[in-house]
């Protein structure tokens, strides 16, 4: 087996904060210029994760400066979408 050396614990909201930086900054360059930058999310059953996922994925959307939108859509409608 390798031996990789020690680990080490990295944070996630050290890394975040330096890409969300550069998406606010990217937002702020797009607002300029009259667009809304939209993220439209798709659930198509009624996944209680799903939809808590989505919550959160709104919140961070929101700080970001981001609309985000959420559609509730039958599997039905999903498959449909996702055929090859």
């Amino acid at each position: 087996m390798a031996d990789f050396g020690p680990a080490e614990k990295i944070k996630a909201d050290d890394i975040a904060t330096v890409f969300r930086s550069e998406i606010r900054a990217d937002v702020e360059a797009l607002k300029a210029k009259g667009i809304t930058p939209t993220l439209v999310g798709f659930l198509g059953t009624g996944d209680v994760s799903a939809k808590k996922y989505s919550e959160w994925t709104s919140k961070a959307c929101e700080a970001d400066g981001i609309k985000f939108e959420v559609r509730e859509v039958g599997l039905a409608r999903v498959c449909l979408f996702t055929k090859h």
